[in-house]
């Protein structure tokens, strides 16, 4: 679910009803399919994500529970029983009551952020934002595991020289996950006009929390808000990264983001990956069939180089996460950071080494 305007994000904080239930593993059954558990004496449906979860707290993989379930369920229903009969381990797990389906399942503690409680700090970092600076735009995604909100100001720059004309927005991103999947953070984040695409950048104002404190958050998103450098600094990366190109093994670093996303069913999500970043093509200008006839030389992929840019490879990445919403939450935010993590690289592979093979021209690779 997307939401961008404050008065959206009030209205689904008002309509939530999120259930959370502390207990011991002992009081968590699993039923030999492995689609059921029953917690307290309720039965649930148990959600991809929470079946991976409860096989890690009991500590046997989930291609093994899998097997076993289905092939010798006796044996499993055995296990099971005897793993979690006498533990005292505490759980919260998160529930959702139509269908009754267990959520997800994490270790007890007494701050960890639920959904509506992230949509409440969100409407404080707004109000902040707000006092200090303004919010122009905002969204906010959320679902059962993740939620990520950002807010970005009125002013607009354009940080690249020469003959780039690209305008961004500066602002700040919070993400969460309500299944403590990992710790929340706070970071500067860039939103490019022309086509909508955001960047998460961890790089320069990045916090991640061990706590859920609400006043470290909120005083995070005031560290950045504050700093004089925050705008000023992305002109002479973001030259760099529009005047040189990435190598081959890069190319195909970035490929590999973009086809790793799949389905429960293995499917690749980003269907035009090979179009996005076009390595057979780029073989096929260095005289070889395809991609997969290249030299596996690590050399020869470092020192090969390409057509993209590092500023269109990072635009890449963020063209599917800002805009791909048939994908996973966690997902895209995944790419978001990667994103900002290679925005931010320092070494790139060919900054000192000099290429030992032409590369194609623009002409052959579009």
């Amino acid at each position: 679910m997307r939401a961008t305007s404050i008065e959206e994000v009030r209205s689904v904080r008002d309509s939530l009803d999120e259930s959370y239930v502390v207990t011991t593993l002992s009081d968590v059954s699993v039923a030999p399919e492995l689609g059921e558990a029953t917690v307290n004496g309720v039965e649930y449906k148990l959600s991809s994500r929470a079946l991976q979860q409860l096989c890690s707290m009991l500590g046997v993989p989930l291609h093994f529970a899998k097997t076993l379930s289905e092939k010798m369920p006796d044996v499993f229903r055995h296990l099971t029983n005897r793993l979690v009969y006498e533990s005292s381990r505490l759980v919260t797990v998160k529930v959702n009551g139509y269908p009754q389906t267990i959520l997800g399942l994490f270790n007890p503690r007494e701050d960890y952020i639920t959904l509506k409680r992230f949509l409440g700090i969100v409407e404080t970092i707004y109000k902040a934002m707000s006092d200090f600076s303004g919010v122009e735009k905002l969204i906010v995604d959320i679902n059962h595991e993740s939620a990520t909100a950002f807010f970005y100001t009125p002013k607009e720059f354009t940080p690249i020289r020469k003959d780039f004309t690209d305008i961004f927005k500066f602002g700040v991103a919070f993400s969460v996950s309500t299944l403590e999947l990992y710790s929340p953070s706070v970071s500067e984040s860039l939103y490019r006009l022309i086509c909508s695409n955001m960047t998460y950048a961890p790089a320069f104002g990045g916090t991640r929390f061990r706590s859920r404190n609400e006043e470290r958050i909120i005083s995070a998103v005031g560290a950045i808000l504050e700093d004089s450098q925050r705008v000023e600094r992305y002109s002479e990366l973001f030259s760099n990264l529009s005047e040189k190109r990435i190598s081959y093994r890069e190319a195909e670093e970035v490929r590999s983001q973009l086809e790793r996303i799949k389905d429960s069913e293995g499917n690749v999500l980003v269907t035009d990956y090979m179009d996005r970043i076009p390595l057979n093509r780029i073989a096929r200008a260095y005289g070889y069939s395809s991609a997969y006839d290249i030299p596996q030389s690590p050399s020869w992929k470092a020192t090969a180089k390409t057509p993209i840019s590092r500023y269109e490879a990072v635009n890449c990445v963020t063209a599917v996460g800002s805009n791909f919403t048939h994908i996973s939450e966690k997902s895209r935010l995944d790419l978001l950071i990667y994103a900002g993590q290679l925005m931010f690289r320092e070494r790139w592979d060919l900054d000192q080494i000099a290429p030992q093979h032409v590369y194609p021209s623009d002409k052959e690779v579009h």
